[in-house]
């Protein structure tokens, strides 16, 4: 016992010599570790003056610009479709065919009737004195009231109308877009189906959510919008914001668009990303989150002089996803230790590597 109780002054004292502890300008108490450790290896960048993206992150809901249900126009039995769910087509083209039979034949009846006509037509003008070559000379009134005994103008368009009918008996897809929801099926009537399927547009798409009303002015003075993936951080795809719906809703929230002009990656029609809005502030300095570390409850930033860390008091005045905004003691121009950090104290040997 007598032989332990030296050996416990001896630690003792020597824990006392290896680290010590002082104050700092605030009172703080600033703990200076042993000048003989290893030096802790760690990386800085040059604090500069840069502008600071105030953010607000939601999420939001891709919608196709341009989306159709189509039917065919006609009633019919459905003779063939020619697309699969998911493929492509442009503007123009097939999509499927009813059977145009009774159309075809309505059709030439409607042409027979016309040529009719314009026999009749042709004998009330002779009635009147006239050939067909005189009609420019004729005087209009004239002209319609033998149209109209002759039937012609009734057969024009009955004709027309038949003509009509013979182009919708094809569905023919109105704009560029990807085919879903495919239903319609060959040899079944087109009473069957309430849609045949949706054309949905692939290169023009919109984005929709909502934001409290408080947060709009945010919104609508953002200097960047921009979207990303679920699960991603990669705000690759710009955005232009394209109309407010000025009703608040019970929730006290407002629907907001916005237009893509270049998505980099296949979205979906009602596919969920992320959406951020960025504002950009003048005048602060801004920092990466790494870089600020908690000591005796409050927020300490390292730098690096001469070889040796120094920490340094802030207050943080805003963040965003990836940097945080802060004023203290910092200056521009400060080596500020952004990883190598969690560990360090004050007058730490370090060894930066410069990023």
């Amino acid at each position: 016992m007598k032989n332990f109780i030296p050996l416990l002054l001896y630690i003792g004292m020597s824990l006392l010599i290896s680290c010590s502890h002082s104050k700092d300008e605030k009172g703080s108490i600033i703990k200076i570790v042993d000048k003989s450790a290893e030096p802790i290896k760690v990386e800085s960048i040059i604090l500069k003056d840069c502008e600071f993206n105030k953010e607000l992150i939601t999420n939001a809901r891709i919608i196709a610009s341009q989306r159709a249900a189509l039917r065919f126009q006609l009633e019919g039995n459905i003779m063939s479709i020619h697309v699969k769910e998911g493929q492509l087509v442009k503007k123009g083209e097939i999509i499927g065919l009813i059977d145009d039979h009774t159309y075809q034949d309505a059709l030439r009846k409607s042409q027979l009737d016309f040529r009719k006509s314009q026999l009749d037509y042709e004998d009330q003008l002779l009635r009147l004195g006239y050939r067909l070559a005189d009609t420019t000379k004729m005087d209009n009134e004239l002209k319609e009231n033998a149209k109209l005994r002759s039937g012609l103008s009734h057969a024009y368009f009955s004709l027309k109308n038949a003509r009509a009918d013979i182009e919708k008996t094809k569905l023919i897809a109105p704009f560029t877009g990807k085919i879903a929801n495919l239903k319609g099926k060959a040899f079944n009537p087109t009473s069957s189906f309430e849609n045949i399927c949706t054309l949905v547009s692939t290169g023009n798409l919109d984005a929709e959510f909502k934001v409290l009303e408080q947060e709009l002015p945010f919104v609508k003075n953002s200097t960047m919008i921009s979207i990303a993936l679920l699960g991603t951080n990669n705000y690759s795809i710009p955005c232009i914001l394209q109309s407010v719906n000025p009703i608040v809703d019970e929730s006290g929230m407002v629907i907001v668009h916005v237009h893509l002009p270049k998505a980099t990656v296949d979205l979906l029609d009602g596919m969920t990303v992320n959406l951020k809005c960025e504002q950009a502030v003048p005048n602060l300095l801004a920092l990466p989150k790494e870089s600020v570390v908690d000591r005796q409850n409050k927020k300490v930033v390292f730098t690096l002089v001469n070889g040796k860390a120094f920490w340094n008091y802030v207050d943080i005045v805003d963040e965003n996803s990836t940097m945080v905004a802060v004023k203290g003691d910092l200056k521009i121009g400060d080596k500020v230790i952004v990883k190598g950090n969690f560990n360090l104290s004050h007058l730490r040997d370090v060894i930066t590597d410069k990023r």
